[in-house]
């Protein structure tokens, strides 16, 4: 007899099983020593943001229960799967509206079975034919995941269930350099989601702008010592009625370099590049780090250098 399998929106009471199943895919927990040496611990001697270097909120049930309420009260959608009556899986997406070729779309976040080796396809079908009905009531029915390959396990994984690549951005190390231009840059604390409705992210796409808004923008997290010391600036720069909202973080291991995410009405164009690159001088970083499709890394010239990192957008239409 086959197990029924049942998939239901999330309760805040589930905040512990789902957590249960991102930990189960964490072999071995870690501390990093003040001496820079790292050395295995049991889970519950660490501290909370100690958990969440191996994998953010869901590491830990005091960070899992604010992402699981966060979500509940709307920035998103949380499902999961049980089979007699225990959570076996958990899906996380986030509906975003973005110009072509992203559109009106639902976009995965995670996808969890339990366990490292991957995804168990019977409950993860379960999970991504009740994200496909929500899709379905969006602008443009299309379901997204962003991956790190075309030709990885995960890639092979929604290619079988019909996904195909949509998009692809890749970084790129961007000399600051001092510009002549007119700009503005101001302090931008507002942090609803309905404010990015209808923008592209010029830069920084790495999942959905609304996924990345949500989990970057805003600064709920920062209620962990540690993360509130990764001093994060959140912005809006206007350069000649081009305006764009910008996230920026010191790059941890070398913070001459700045990490940047930016939503904006408009992509990238030379003016803003200018912008960019005199602010990032005239605040002492030595450069930027700009993840961006093939287009805009045109406007870059010879001195911007590229690195491995990429990620590529699948979609499938619902």
């Amino acid at each position: 007899m086959v197990e029924q399998i049942t998939v239901r929106e999330a309760l805040l009471d589930d905040a512990r099983p789902i957590c249960m199943l991102f930990r189960s895919r964490i072999p071995v927990w870690q501390r990093l020593t003040a001496s820079g040496s790292v050395e295995s611990l049991p889970y519950d001697s660490l501290t909370v943001y100690e958990r969440w270097t191996h994998g953010g909120p869901w590491m830990s049930i005091e960070t899992a229960a604010i992402a699981l309420g966060r979500l509940l009260n709307g920035v998103g959608l949380a499902l999961v799967a049980e089979r007699r009556g225990e959570i076996v899986g958990y899906l996380e997406a986030y509906p975003g509206y973005e110009p072509a070729p992203f559109g009106g779309h639902l976009h995965l976040a995670h996808l969890v079975t339990g366990g490292a080796a991957g995804p168990d396809a019977e409950i993860a079908d379960s999970l991504l034919r009740r994200a496909g009905d929500v899709a379905r009531h969006l602008p443009d029915k299309r379901l997204t995941v962003s991956l790190p390959s075309e030709t990885g396990d995960d890639a092979q994984f929604y290619r079988q269930r019909g996904f195909a690549p949509l998009a692809r951005v890749s970084r790129y190390l961007v000399p600051s350099k001092a510009g002549q231009g007119f700009y503005k840059v101001t302090e931008h604390t507002r942090s609803s989601v309905d404010q990015i409705d209808g923008m592209l992210m010029a830069f920084g796409r790495t999942e959905s702008a609304s996924m990345l808004w949500e989990s970057v923008w805003v600064s709920v997290w920062e209620v962990i010592p540690q993360l509130a010391q990764r001093g994060i600036s959140r912005m809006k720069l206007d350069a000649s009625g081009h305006g764009v909202l910008i996230c920026a973080q010191p790059v941890p291991h070398d913070p001459r370099i700045v990490d940047l995410w930016g939503w904006s009405a408009r992509p990238m164009n030379p003016v803003l590049l200018t912008a960019l690159r005199d602010w990032a001088h005239r605040e002492k970083y030595h450069a930027l780090r700009l993840i961006v499709d093939s287009e805009t890394a045109g406007l870059f010239g010879t001195d911007a250098e590229s690195d491995p990192f990429s990620r590529i957008t699948f979609a499938l239409q619902v």
